[in-house]
């Protein structure tokens, strides 16, 4: 490869900030218009994940925030969870823990509870005989910090790493990433994550997740897909293992993103797979504004987007009058039910003003001087 082929494919720590605040700040406003309407975006894993997204953007007092923890909190299951399936549920509670509830409230209680009862059914330290929803399960009881009890979680995390070859992959590029994820928070619940097989298998994944990275190529990052791609950058660059000074390896993850993002719209496919690059590329932002800003760089990042990207207010449908909990009802007007009797009675006011100049002028000049003055033009 010669010299200036080379050069077209690197990229400095700059260039790619630059790009990445760009790509963000599209599917940002991608996002926002797919659930203006609502809030919300219709299904628990697209608000869950979309929810992950808003705390760069949104103040958690923010009707966005808001919004979306009470929709999560009503969609849940008097069971604790979020449908039949543990990852939806995986996803709810990681959303709602990141948009500031904390674990010791009933509705994450109820849903971690309900994960723990599906744990080891089969008599195996697992969840369904399933990788998928063993990895998605330990995420989220490790991230929020309280693993509830009956769930034995070494024996759960071995089980899964039981999955990985000689190459360090377990099963897929993403099963790999979940992995990291999964050990990179054993601490939160005072586990000790750097025994001797944890320390090998956690080295063997990223060496691999590296290799595979080195030999991709426009089509392809790890996978083809968005969702895939930007949750396993999300797991590399959160748990501070992407070789962010690389300018190659840096160009190929920043160059996919560019490449397969809708230019107009600003999203890759639908919510889901924007919000996993959301994920992965906001990780990979703040490896790299730390070079320069260290502690600082999550301040940073933040400023920044809250002047690229404009936060609209979402509308939302709700009956005019809602009883509450306490018997009382209220008045729902949305902020477009207020501007629009902001201008009727804009208008009637001007309506107003325009009868009583008519009513002085015919008071003044009187009914038959003003006919003969018209008759006379």
């Amino acid at each position: 490869m010669s010299m200036a082929n080379k050069a077209l494919q690197e990229i400095s720590p700059d260039e790619a900030i630059e790009k990445i605040y760009g790509m963000i700040a599209d599917a940002y406003s991608f996002l926002f218009r797919e659930g203006e309407r609502e809030g919300n975006w219709t299904e628990a894993r697209s608000t869950a994940l979309a929810g992950m997204c808003l705390d760069s953007v949104c103040d958690p007092t923010s009707p966005w925030c808001q919004l979306v923890k009470d929709w999560l909190i009503k969609s849940q299951c008097e069971t604790g969870s979020w449908g039949e399936e543990i990852w939806d549920t995986a996803m709810c509670l990681l959303a709602l823990k990141k948009l500031g509830e904390s674990t010791k409230r009933d509705s994450l209680q109820k849903g971690l509870h309900w994960i723990a009862s599906k744990y080891s059914l089969n008599g195996r330290d697992n969840w369904h005989d399933e990788p998928w929803e063993t990895a998605w399960a330990l995420i989220a009881v490790l991230r929020l910090g309280l693993p509830p009890e009956g769930i034995n979680i070494p024996n759960a995390v071995e089980w899964f790493v039981g999955f990985q070859d000689e190459q360090g992959r377990v099963i897929a590029p993403h099963y790999t990433g979940y992995f990291l994820l999964i050990h990179d928070a054993l601490p939160k619940i005072g586990l000790q994550h750097n025994s001797e097989k944890l320390a090998t298998a956690q080295s063997k994944a990223v060496k691999f997740l590296i290799r595979t990275l080195q030999d991709s190529d426009e089509g392809r990052l790890w996978t083809g897909e968005a969702w895939s791609n930007g949750q396993i950058l999300w797991a590399l660059a959160g748990s501070n293992c992407f070789p962010v000074t690389d300018a190659v390896l840096l160009h190929k993850a920043v160059n996919w993103f560019e490449l397969h993002q809708l230019p107009e719209a600003g999203n890759w496919s639908d919510v889901e797979d924007t919000s996993s690059a959301i994920l992965g590329l906001s990780c990979l932002l703040q490896r790299l504004v730390a070079l320069t800003e260290g502690h600082n760089a999550y301040r940073v990042i933040n400023e920044q987007l809250h002047r690229r990207v404009a936060v609209p207010k979402p509308y939302v449908s709700r009956p005019l009058l809602e009883r509450q909990l306490d018997g009382s009802l209220c008045i729902n007007l949305s902020h477009r039910t207020v501007e629009l009797v902001y201008e009727i009675g804009g208008a009637l006011a001007a309506l107003g003003v325009l009868a009583t100049l008519i009513d002085f002028t015919l008071n003044h000049w009187g009914w038959w001087h003003l006919v003969r003055r018209l008759w006379q033009r």
